[in-house]
């Protein structure tokens, strides 16, 4: 502080600032930003009928981005979950596949919904970010099966699909496929759907 008069003090600061106050100088003391928004406020000093201001700004970065679930697995016929999002920031941005639709709920949860499913069983994820933080959520949904494309068959891998094995007069029926060329799709246990 330069000052010319017999005494300085401090008449404002704002309510997350402290000052540790000394003969010509003060030491400012901020504490962590949690509101997930940029602030600024002013710390107004006087010495007789002169005032002066210092201002003092701070950034915010979100350090908490937590959600519920990990994962969530919708049917075949779609419908929605809510995950309860625990932040301390308040501009989250989120990614996710074009067949999934994610919206804030009134209290700050997220509502994740998937249309029905006329095509194969499908993944994806939806990452929420904030700042630096990243939390991911998992998903799924049932369809047809992806290996044997809704058939809940495939060409068996003893015959490679023609019913039997050997060459010529030494032909025999497949054992594995009973002579038919397929077998039961095993990622679907021969329903030609996963749900």
């Amino acid at each position: 502080m330069d000052y010319d008069g017999y005494v300085w003090t401090i008449n404002h600061q704002p309510d997350w600032v402290s000052i540790d106050e000394s003969e010509n100088y003060f030491e400012i003391a901020v504490e962590p930003n949690k509101t997930g928004q940029n602030r600024e406020g002013t710390i107004t000093i006087q010495s007789g009928k002169l005032l002066t201001q210092v201002v003092v700004r701070q950034f915010a970065y979100a350090t908490v981005l937590n959600v519920s679930e990990s994962k969530l697995h919708f049917g075949k016929d779609g419908g929605s979950e809510t995950v309860s999002l625990e932040t301390d920031g308040c501009e989250w941005k989120a990614q996710f596949p074009q067949w999934i639709d994610v919206e804030e709920t009134e209290q700050g949860d997220l509502r994740i919904s998937c249309s029905e499913n006329e095509g194969e069983y499908r993944t994806g994820s939806v990452v929420i970010q904030e700042d630096q933080i990243v939390a991911t959520i998992f998903l799924s949904q049932g369809g047809e099966c992806n290996v044997c494309h809704g058939e809940g068959e495939i060409s068996c891998s003893s015959c490679w699909g023609t019913g039997s094995s050997g060459f010529g007069f030494y032909s025999m029926s497949c054992f594995a496929c009973g002579g038919t060329g397929k077998v039961a799709c095993s990622s679907c246990n021969g329903l030609g759907y996963i749900e």
